[in-house]
């Protein structure tokens, strides 16, 4: 994804992302502390399961990444509110771990 660095797609096909994602073991509470502010974590359902993160609880760099994301990547209307998908986006995005983002827009 990085300029002079063009992605080289593993032998299954996957980005490290796309290969996390699928596989759904993200450590959430990993996450939150590359993505938030200090202190800050994600919001929990009724149930205590992860829900979403809220825009004003993430580090200025994660909302400018966001705010790209959002706006040329993967187009949503509310910004106020980043959906655990797009909060695990954010954090490989901000660890510099390999995202294939042709995959990530279709």
């Amino acid at each position: 994804m990085y300029l002079g660095n063009p992605y080289q797609s593993q032998k299954d096909g996957l980005c490290d992302y796309s290969r996390k994602v699928s596989q759904g073991n993200l450590n959430k509470n990993e996450v939150a502390q590359v993505i938030c502010t200090s202190g800050q974590s994600y919001e929990l359902k009724s149930h205590g399961a992860a829900s979403k993160y809220v825009m004003a609880k993430l580090s200025q760099i994660a909302q400018v990444f966001l705010l790209l994301i959002l706006h040329n990547i993967k187009s949503k209307g509310n910004v106020s509110l980043v959906t655990l998908e797009l909060s695990y986006l954010l954090y490989f995005i901000l660890t510099k771990k390999n995202v294939d983002v042709s995959r990530v827009i279709a």
